[in-house]
């Protein structure tokens, strides 16, 4: 995939996702690693995870606190790796 093919799948995630949690069958490999700083440490964490936990934690944000919304803020790519903020 191009630089701009990944900047648009990353972008989906962050606009789709959120109201269309099923979108995560189409937008992620079977097993797959997040690369992140948590909020609650500033220590950068490896997670991994599939589409069926994603969808999960997407339903139970719903269930909790009625969605949300992410903003993004600023993106950036090279090669195969996107970051957002």
């Amino acid at each position: 995939m191009s630089i701009e093919d990944n900047k648009r799948l990353v972008r989906r995630y962050f606009e789709d996702v959120p109201f269309n949690p099923s979108a995560c069958d189409e937008i992620f490999a079977p097993r797959f690693q997040f690369h992140t700083i948590m909020h609650a440490s500033v220590t950068a964490q490896v997670v991994e995870s599939d589409p069926e936990s994603e969808k999960a934690a997407f339903e139970r944000h719903k269930r909790v606190m009625g969605g949300w919304h992410l903003t993004i803020e600023e993106m950036i790519a090279e090669g195969d790796r996107v970051m957002v903020r």
